[in-house]
């Protein structure tokens, strides 16, 4: 892991108690990349077993293989504020939502929050 994490999805097998060490590895190998402005991306939550897991597949979807993009709700927040691929107006698609709600239906109303304190565009799919 010391020339960072390079290949999509590799999080996806990880049991959930090693989920937090993923991110920490995503965030220190984090590199600042140019913000986009009203960036649009879609993920998938189907499959998810840990509620950190949404984290690991908004990173990658926002910033790649390894990419980072909080890793709990006070750090998803702070990453709407640039320096994490996105600045300004951001859309998320986020496809099996209903999964992961059910799985996990406090911290999916959270993230629900803090895209609406953000005055963030959340597409429930």
């Amino acid at each position: 892991m010391e020339s960072g994490i390079r290949e999509l999805s590799t999080w996806k097998s990880l049991p959930p108690k090693k989920v937090p060490g993923w991110l920490e590895a995503a965030v220190r190998f984090h590199s600042s990349q140019m913000d986009v402005p009203n960036k649009v991306v879609t993920i998938d939550c189907d499959g998810l077993d840990s509620e950190l897991k949404f984290h690991c597949a908004l990173g990658e979807a926002v910033n790649g293989p390894g990419g980072y993009f909080g890793r709990g709700l006070d750090g998803l927040s702070d990453c709407f504020c640039g320096g994490f691929g996105v600045i300004g107006k951001f859309t998320l698609n986020w496809l099996n939502h209903e999964v992961y709600k059910n799985r996990f239906p406090e911290y999916f109303d959270s993230i629900v929050e803090v895209f609406k304190s953000r005055n963030m565009t959340l597409n429930l799919g």
